[in-house]
Parts: structure tokens; sequence; C-alpha cells
């Protein structure tokens, strides 16, 4: 009997691991909170015969997990790079390098998927957006902060107490409603206003994308007409392993 080889795609984003398992035509997927202690991460992983990894941990939480997964399952992971091409897509920035590995594997599954134009929007700790062309040329992105990221900035700042919340009301009735309400439709109208600025040969094709943990929140508040995927980034991973994604 043939050994099935079994595949773990990993993506490490800043707070939570997300994890795809194939093995032949079976495919298993969780996530996971780390809390930056990568070695008991690695402990509640899977087992499996070979490691792709995409990380956005930073040098030292990477160096971290390298050595946890290595020790774990005796081999090396492989740890994906951010690169000009890949998968088709081509990235737009000037240093390829500085374009968030999280972000190019969302525009390769973005891309792959509608085989065509389209604006893909990662909503995880940060909000990303990036647009490609028909031909998977990258046409540049945007970065902000995350509806949590934008809370504590906010609390940082201030007296204020919040406990943000998907807004059931556009006025809120409290102070906790009020900032729920302004950051997540901040977050939304950023979106809208960027579907509306898609440049003129491909606004008509283009589709809008959106993954991330407060995807399904904030798309509920965005006008623009989308799809929200849950693992776009271990979609692209899939695709840069040479692996069919399963959905």
């Amino acid at each position: 009997m043939v050994d099935v080889e079994k595949v773990l795609l990993v993506d490490a984003g800043s707070t939570r691991v997300k994890w795809l398992l194939r093995a032949g035509q079976e495919a298993t997927r969780d996530s996971l909170v780390h809390r930056q202690k990568m070695s008991s991460a690695v402990e509640r992983l899977p087992d499996a015969s070979r490691l792709v990894v995409a990380s956005v941990l930073g040098k030292d939480l990477d160096r971290d997990f390298f050595r946890a997964l290595a020790d774990r399952y005796g081999r090396k992971p492989e740890f994906v790079n951010a690169t000009r091409s890949c998968c088709g897509v081509t990235s737009a920035y000037t240093d390829p390098g500085q374009l968030g590995v999280d972000r190019l594997l969302g525009m390769v599954a973005g891309w792959n998927r509608v085989e065509g134009a389209c604006l893909v929007v990662d909503c995880g700790t940060a909000v990303t957006l990036d647009m490609m062309d028909q031909d998977g040329q990258h046409l540049g992105g945007q970065v902000i902060p995350g509806v949590g990221l934008m809370v504590h900035g906010l609390v940082a700042g201030t007296r204020l107490t919040v406990t943000p919340a998907l807004p059931e009301r556009v006025w809120g009735y409290d102070t906790s409603a009020c900032v729920s309400s302004g950051v997540f439709r901040a977050i939304a109208a950023l979106i809208d206003r960027m579907a509306e600025e898609i440049p003129g040969p491909e606004r008509a094709e283009a589709r809008v994308l959106m993954t991330g943990g407060d995807a399904p929140a904030v798309a509920s508040l965005v006008r623009t007409p989308l799809q929200v995927f849950p693992d776009l980034v271990l979609e692209g991973l899939a695709c840069w392993a040479g692996l069919e994604y399963k959905r």
C-alpha cells in the first residue's frame, strides 16, 4: 500500500495560525490563536510529511516557529517569501520583498479564482486592499489598521472604555456602539471608495473578493457587490505548493 503524502499548509498571521492538511483527496482545516507562543502552537498542529508556511510574524518569531516546526516534524518547513512573480501574479512593489507574503498569496488566490481583474481585501489585524488587472499585474495597494487596532488606538489615546461589536444601527446610543459603528463603517466606506477608484478598463469587469476574520462583519456593511472567501491565503499557498485547492 502506497503512503499518501500529507501536506500541511500553514498561514501564520499576527493573531492566528490557520492551517489546511491535504492527504490525497482529503482536506481538513482549522485555526488557533498563537499569542506569540510558537512552540505551543506547533504542538497543536496535525502530523504531516511536508510543511509549507506563509508567515507575517517577523524575523524573531519566524525563527522560533521554524525551529519548533523542524523539531516537531523532523524536517525543514518550506517558508514562502514574497517575490516579483508568483502563480501568474506580478507584484507592483519596487522592492517585492516588502510586500507581505499573505497579501501576495491572497492576490494569487483571488486572481486565479476569477481569472481576471479583481480587488482583494483582507480584513484581519490590518486591512489590506490590493488591485490587479486582468493579466495578473498588481496595480498597487492600501493598508489601514483593522477593527481591533482602530479601537485599541482610540482607547489608548483617550479614557474611553469600548467593547467593539458589529453595530446594530447606524447611530449608536452608547460609546461602544458609536465607536463600533464608526470603525466598521470606516473600513466599509474605504472598500466602497476604492471599488469606485478601480481604473476605467477594469472597472466594469473587476470582482471584489474579501477574506480575513472580520470579513463577514465588514462585508455586511459594504455596498459594492462582493464575495467572501475565508481562506484566500491558504488557497494561494496551495497554488504555490503545486496543489489543487480543495474548496
